[in-house]
């Protein structure tokens, strides 16, 4: 199975259920992300460990580091392996001085602790086939419909490839934002 990086972009708030959070994950190098479904508390706590920040309490995360470090396993990645009627499943890949293990776990987990260990979350390309929406072929979806939302997600993948010095892919996000703009500019031609 071929593995692809992905990396948070944010957490939008107002999914489909109430109390709950979108986190977006950005396929490096393109305007591909892939949208996961998350519960309040974890999208905050993946908030709070993007911004380096601790609860003053022990959360399970920080409960599963602490195990881990006693036991001397280290998490050398975590995947996202496949999306089964609407859910994610990822796995935790550990190791320790003899022994590679996989545990599987939640999505929201994984990318947490992923991030708390500064290592590479990665995805199966066939779920990222499955579930990535690229944000050039948003006809008919709710961002398409709702301009607002549509700019702000072509402004997060401006500022990430401008991040990346990709300025030619900048470039071409920021002409999709001067179309939100000014629409009638391409019939003027």
């Amino acid at each position: 199975m071929k593995y692809l990086p992905v990396h948070p972009l944010e957490i939008r708030y107002g999914g489909s259920e109430s109390n709950s959070g979108v986190l977006m994950l950005l396929q490096p190098d393109t305007s591909r992300y892939i949208p996961i479904l998350i519960g309040a508390q974890e999208a905050q706590s993946i908030l709070m460990a993007a911004e380096g920040k601790k609860a003053k309490r022990p959360m399970p995360h920080d409960l599963i580091e602490a195990i881990c470090d006693a036991f001397d396993l280290h998490i050398t990645s975590v995947t996202i392996d496949k999306f089964e009627e609407g859910v994610f499943y990822a796995t935790i890949h550990m190791k320790d001085t003899f022994v590679e293990k996989h545990i599987d776990c939640r999505t929201s987990d994984a990318v947490l602790l992923a991030l708390q260990n500064q290592i590479e979350i990665l995805i199966a390309e066939s779920v990222l086939d499955e579930t990535g929406v690229d944000v050039n072929q948003l006809a008919g979806s709710p961002a398409a419909q709702n301009p607002r939302e549509e700019r702000s997600m072509l402004e997060d993948l401006l500022r990430e490839a401008e991040e990346r010095e990709d300025y030619e892919r900048a470039a071409e996000i920021q002409s999709r934002l001067d179309k939100l703009d000014n629409p009638l500019s391409e019939n003027e031609e």
